[in-house]
């Protein structure tokens, strides 16, 4: 059997370490292309970094973005939830 290997959570990484694409696009649940298609359009506004031909991403600011996308429900206490 083939010995499994556990990958960090994201907010287990030191936030300035740089990430490539794939591996971001692991982290965020999206596909490379996802991502490819943020930088043209900057939908999203995830910040990158361009080195040579590499593209990286740094940890803290895909946390930003996870932050920023945040969504919670909230209901005041006294309306019934139908």
């Amino acid at each position: 059997m083939p010995k499994q290997t556990s990958i960090p959570s994201l907010e287990s990484l030191d936030p300035g370490t740089l990430l490539t694409q794939a591996q971001a696009a692991h982290y965020l649940g999206k596909s490379a292309s996802w991502l490819e298609k943020d930088r043209q359009h900057g939908k999203h506004g995830i910040s990158f970094h361009k080195i040579g031909h590499n593209v990286r991403y740094k940890v803290q600011d895909l946390l930003d973005f996870l932050n920023r996308s945040r969504r919670q429900f909230w209901r005041p206490d006294d309306e019934p939830y139908v």
